[in-house]
């Protein structure tokens, strides 16, 4: 009747004894177990601003929307209906200004003229930054070593006469967040990342 759950507790075995499963022939059957980083990443960061803890103290009475529709990119012709939702990661709305904030889960990297930065991320933030009218955006990314840190002006659109910052940051994912003191670091720098 239990055959079923043998892989589980399998795993959980490997688990508790704090071993590896190693690519050898062997008796233990288990499964595959993946995380969708760039997911946990996202959910992770965003929550945190949610929660205005680690939002800077001049933004502390600002409104912060996360995964809000902010429109649509374009619509059907023949019908009118909307297509290509616009759904940044954060907004924050303070005294009648706009800040997005995205997050992406892939390193960058220092020695490519674009940092490794995707074109396709790129557009994504101009899109959002010309529907909101936004001040301001900010990407952050992920770092392991080296932190990257970068300026970008988005041209303004004809409609508009306003040209918009883009920051490109890095925060350290390589901080053991259970120990109290890596853990305010962690909330520290991505407080100053917001500022």
């Amino acid at each position: 009747l239990n055959q079923v759950y043998k892989p589980l507790i399998e795993m959980a075995k490997i688990f508790l004894k704090g071993s590896t499963i190693k690519l050898q022939k062997s008796h233990i059957e288990t499964f595959t177990f993946l995380i969708p980083m760039e997911e946990l990443f996202e959910k992770f960061i965003t929550n945190l601003i949610e929660t205005r803890e680690v939002l800077p103290d001049s933004l502390k009475e600002a409104k912060v929307k996360k995964q809000s529709k902010i429109g649509c990119l374009a619509r059907w012709d023949e019908n009118k209906k909307q297509v290509f939702e616009l759904i940044p990661d954060i907004v924050i709305e303070h005294k009648n200004k706009k800040f997005i904030v995205d997050l992406k889960y892939k390193l960058l990297d220092e020695q490519d003229k674009k940092l490794g930065i995707s074109q396709s991320d790129m557009y994504q933030m101009y899109a959002y930054a010309t529907k909101t009218n936004a001040n301001g955006v900010l990407l952050i990314y992920p770092h392991l070593e080296k932190k990257i840190e970068s300026n970008f002006i988005f041209e303004a659109p004809k409609t508009n006469d306003k040209e918009i910052p883009l920051y490109i940051r890095t925060i350290d994912l390589g901080k053991n967040l259970l120990d109290n003191n890596e853990w305010k670091q962690f909330k520290n720098e991505l407080k100053n990342l917001l500022k």
